[in-house]
């Protein structure tokens, strides 16, 4: 027999997916190092958006989600370079 998922059961299985999805982006992003909770919070909204308003399937969204985190601290570790050079080189901006 098969089980027919009630309007009320998927709405409660979506709220988990989504809970699953924002515990798992968070996880993988706490693991990248030089993450913060910035990183985290962030990565988790683009990780539940992509799930919720773009039909993600869940693990692609967990996937992006983490992915987003990643450029987020490489572009913040970049931009630390660059200022330490100037500041070292004392050339302007």
């Amino acid at each position: 027999m098969k089980y027919q998922i009630k309007r009320r059961d998927a709405g409660e299985l979506r709220i988990l997916a989504i809970a699953l999805i924002a515990n798992s982006t968070e996880l993988l992003v706490a693991a990248v190092r030089g993450s913060t909770l910035a990183d985290a919070d962030a990565a988790i909204e683009h990780a539940v958006d992509l799930f919720v308003n773009y039909g993600e399937s869940p693990t692609r969204s967990i996937s992006r989600g983490v992915e987003h985190a990643r450029n987020r601290i490489a572009y913040r570790n970049i931009a630390m370079i660059c200022i330490i050079n100037n500041v070292e080189t004392g050339s302007p901006s």
